[in-house]
């Protein structure tokens, strides 16, 4: 089955081709270093697609992705089914297009049916994929799986793929608590109103980049500071120094690996969690790294950045993206997912209203001059003709009809 699902597509592609030839041979051969734990996860063949953001993709072998397809058709299954409602990414009947039409519901209500002033946060991950800690994703895993041959075999494809990165020093001692308690998050929870509201205000107003001045200040301001048991604690060094342990983690997920997709949803499925049970926010959707939170009160919002900025850096060893967040009302139009969202209507960025023009234009142009075909034309039209249903793309859908005619 895993093999059937995998050829879809790729019956064309030498590698698969050449795996092809001695077919029932190779799937014995790997099903034998399965069994005894001999297999070995092997390289990757690296190259770069700009679409239109440059990524860097990792494709691994045909057996290797064969045991990645095989993998994900147990697991997916099982952990779907821990996953929120509102998490949208790679996931089967979720999708864009569902998240898009979920976020216009969710900014429904929080309106009162556009009555109300709607204000949405909207926030990124830093070098996602890039940033996904090997430890704290396979302890992750061990808490729902069991099996002892499952965790090998995950291990093993997690760990064919990897980037050493050094992390901040940790502090030997016996610490209460390094980050702040329950009754620390209590007390700063009524301070935020008053002291931190006043200083993030004073020091980083919202029109001049405030969020991002606030993230900046992370756990220097005073009202972010670590805190340990009483007077004795001291601020943990960050470069060297008595009683301080400098480690180094693997780091990173291929992107081309169809479990990657099924790893990141896991890992951040963790953060759903926390925002569900702890934070306990009804509006949150989340789109791979991208995720937005909706209300009434633009103060809470602003006020819960710095402990969505605390779980990630130390549950997850993950930062946000300090240029890529945004404090904006439904009204003055929110980029998310593609489109620029209001309360009754969307449209399409810019940025993408003119790459599909440029495309159209270039493909126009290989049509008469008979590089493609009628056809491969007319394909390429309607791709767009059925994104442009998706978004207020009337006077568009026209411009292109008269263009090309």
């Amino acid at each position: 089955m895993a093999w059937k699902e995998f050829v879809c597509g790729k019956r064309d592609r030498k590698d698969v081709q050449e795996f092809s030839l001695n077919l029932m041979d190779n799937i014995f051969l790997l099903h034998d270093d399965l069994l005894h734990h001999t297999y070995k996860h092997g390289g990757y063949q690296a190259f770069t697609i700009n679409d239109p953001k440059r990524r860097h993709i990792h494709k691994a072998s045909v057996r290797d992705r064969l045991v990645h397809h095989a993998v994900y058709r147990l697991l997916y299954p099982f952990f779907d089914k821990t996953f929120i409602a509102d998490s949208y990414s790679c996931r089967l009947d979720k999708g864009t297009h569902k998240a898009i039409n979920r976020f216009r519901q969710f900014a429904y209500e929080v309106s009162k049916n556009n009555t109300k002033t709607c204000w949405v946060l909207k926030c990124d991950i830093r070098k996602f994929f890039a940033s996904i800690d090997h430890e704290v994703l396979l302890n992750i895993l061990k808490e729902y799986i069991t099996d002892q041959d499952i965790i090998w075999l995950l291990e093993n494809i997690i760990e064919s793929f990897s980037v050493t990165s050094p992390q901040p020093p940790l502090v030997r001692g016996n610490l209460k608590s390094r980050f702040i308690g329950e009754e620390q998050c209590n007390f700063l929870t009524t301070l935020n109103k008053v002291k931190q509201k006043e200083y993030v205000d004073s020091e980083f107003p919202l029109s001049k980049g405030g969020l991002r001045g606030m993230l900046k200040v992370g756990f220097s301001h005073p009202l972010c500071l670590p805190l340990g048991e009483g007077e004795n604690f001291k601020s943990p060094p960050f470069k060297g120094g008595v009683g301080v342990v400098l480690r180094e983690v693997t780091v990173g997920l291929p992107l081309g690996n169809l479990t990657s997709q099924l790893f990141a949803n896991i890992y951040m499925n963790e953060f759903d969690q926390w925002v569900k049970h702890w934070l306990q926010i009804k509006y949150y959707i989340r789109y791979s790294d991208d995720f937005i939170f909706l209300s009434r009160d633009k103060n809470e919002l602003v006020d819960i950045i710095f402990y969505i900025r605390r779980f990630l850096n130390q549950e997850l060893k993950l930062k946000l993206h300090p240029d890529k967040i945004f404090l904006k009302t439904i009204a003055s139009g929110v980029d998310f997912l593609g489109w620029i969202n209001f309360p009754d209507y969307r449209l399409l960025r810019t940025k993408t209203k003119r790459r599909m023009f440029l495309k159209i234009r270039e493909k126009h142009d290989n049509f008469k001059k008979g590089l493609i075909s009628e056809e491969t034309f007319n394909q390429c039209l309607q791709s767009y003709f059925g994104m442009l249903k998706h978004c207020s793309g009337y006077d568009m859908v026209k411009k292109i009809e008269d263009s090309i005619n």
